[in-house]
């Protein structure tokens, strides 16, 4: 069963009293150019100890097995959630990971057919995929967005497209704020991709 957007967060909870820090960062449709997104937000929320790290990431965790909207989730590295997109045609993973210093929320696939049928679509319909993920983010109670998007291919051969957390402690973001935004930034990115693509083999079988 799918669940929209809106309705997830009334059922997790999610407060909707959470600090804004938009930015906008446009370049070719639908997708942010390297040099508007490296540095986005200018400063990140530290987390000082691998303690408060663990903490992040199972309060994240304990979410998204909440929402129930996708596969197995789970920490695949002291740095890293991964949950299994739940009607790909292909594999493909929703993350929450963190890359040298900066946190992301990401789709990645093996799968380079998945990763054009997403792009496919994008072109088809002429939406910015930015603003498809904001409009989740709104549903959820969000007001951190547009969030700029990279789409590449990673060392490791997988097809990404991913974001920058807007966790920063410039607009008061603590551990639990931060667990909360961070958790809705996945749902959104799930529920945007969702609908692109072949990644939700169901709506194309109804």
């Amino acid at each position: 069963m799918l669940v929209h957007a809106g309705k997830l967060a009334k059922i997790l909870g999610f407060s909707t009293n959470l600090p804004s820090c938009a930015v906008w960062a446009p370049g070719l449709p639908g997708f942010s150019n390297w040099w508007d997104v490296w540095d986005w937000p200018k400063r990140q929320l530290t987390f000082r100890t691998e303690m408060e790290v663990n903490e992040f990431l199972h309060g994240i965790k304990a979410k998204a097995e909440q929402a129930g909207v996708s596969g197995n989730v789970e920490l695949v590295s002291d740095t890293m959630l991964r949950c299994a997109a739940a009607h790909s045609a292909e594999p493909a993973w929703y993350r929450i990971e963190r890359d040298g210093e900066r946190w992301h929320v990401a789709l990645v696939t093996p799968n380079r057919w998945l990763s054009e049928s997403i792009e496919s679509d994008l072109l088809h319909t002429g939406d910015p995929l930015e603003e498809l993920i904001e409009e989740e983010m709104v549903e959820l109670g969000l007001s951190n967005g547009p969030l700029p998007v990279q789409h590449y291919r990673s060392d490791d051969m997988l097809y990404t497209f991913r974001s920058p957390l807007p966790i920063s402690p410039d607009n008061g973001t603590d551990l639990n704020t931060a667990v909360d935004i961070a958790a809705r930034c996945l749902l959104a990115y799930e529920a945007a991709f969702r609908e692109l693509g072949d990644m939700n083999v169901e709506k194309e079988d109804s």
